[in-house]
């Protein structure tokens, strides 16, 4: 639940009691933790689906959000790229990787900036900050952050008695 985190948590928590195994379940405990800003907590309950379901890209996704929110833009970069490769197709991880480039390469115009004031990197270096500010999709009216985004919804439950492997299921974005 987007509105009240530690609630979504005690209800994943309480749920992984009858089903420990239940990869989506541990997704939406990781995305709570997030949410609750325990990032040590979510990334490694997303490092743990990963290990176990390395063909899904949410979770990877997800990883990247978390590092993105501790400021290790790299290792970010790395699990959307792993991402990509687990599904050459993921579209949510594609346009984080890109906002994720954008903010480094502010980072590196800031910095060239400091050490090199000029007329012509202030301009640049404003024209991509302006790129990173929040905007709203005039064609959803969806609000796109500068920040990377995280996928709401990995698996799906199997029915009773089918094998508890999740299946991806399209991103909610």
């Amino acid at each position: 639940n987007r509105r009240d985190p530690a609630r979504a948590l005690a209800m994943a928590n309480a749920a992984l009691q009858e089903a420990p195994g239940d990869a989506r379940l541990r997704f939406l405990k990781g995305l709570a933790l997030f949410q609750l800003k325990r990032m040590a907590d979510a990334e490694h309950e997303f490092n743990g689906l990963i290990e176990e379901y390395p063909e899904l890209p949410e979770p990877y996704n997800n990883l990247a959000v978390v590092r993105a929110a501790q400021g290790n833009l790299e290792g970010a970069r790395d699990a959307l790229e792993a991402a990509i490769r687990s599904v050459p197709d993921y579209a949510v991880a594609y346009q984080n990787l890109g906002d994720l480039y954008l903010q480094l390469a502010a980072q590196r115009w800031r910095h060239a900036q400091k050490l090199a004031p000029s007329p012509v990197r202030a301009t640049r270096l404003k024209a991509l900050e302006t790129l990173l500010e929040p905007s709203t999709d005039r064609s959803s009216g969806e609000a796109s952050r500068s920040v990377t985004r995280p996928a709401e919804s990995a698996v799906k439950r199997a029915p009773a008695g089918e094998s508890t492997t999740p299946r991806r299921s399209s991103p909610t974005e």
